[in-house]
């Protein structure tokens, strides 16, 4: 009885572990932003089908650097972009449906400084 109980448990806590992270925020960390960094962020792969994305980013930069978000390349069409310097707060989200987001981190000139970018896929 007293395994049965453990095993039921154990199975349960599992179950909310899963629930809780499935639409958590993900992140990376910038520390060194002197040259231009191509990250891709992709779903989980436990979710199926897209609908909604949301990227945070944030942070502190000494100089200029151009943030480009597209959707599957890094050449491809751009869907949001900003000039950031400074304390760094951007909140990106809306419609996607497409299972990868690029981010394009170019400095302009010397930067120094990092960037954490937070982000989630929403979807079923």
């Amino acid at each position: 009885m007293k395994m049965r109980y453990k095993f039921l448990l154990a199975l349960f806590a599992t179950i909310i572990v899963f629930f809780l992270n499935v639409n958590s925020d993900r992140k990376v960390v910038l520390t060194d932003i002197n040259a231009t960094k191509v990250i891709y962020l992709h779903k989980r792969v436990t979710q199926e089908h897209v609908h909604s994305f949301r990227v945070r980013i944030s942070g502190t930069i000494n100089g200029v650097t151009e943030v480009t978000l597209h959707q599957s390349s890094p050449k491809g069409a751009i869907h949001r972009s900003a000039n950031i310097s400074g304390k760094v707060a951007i909140d990106w989200g809306g419609d996607w449906y497409t299972d990868t987001i690029v981010l394009v981190v170019a400095p302009v000139g010397k930067v120094s400084g990092s960037l954490t970018i937070e982000y989630r896929f929403d979807g079923i």
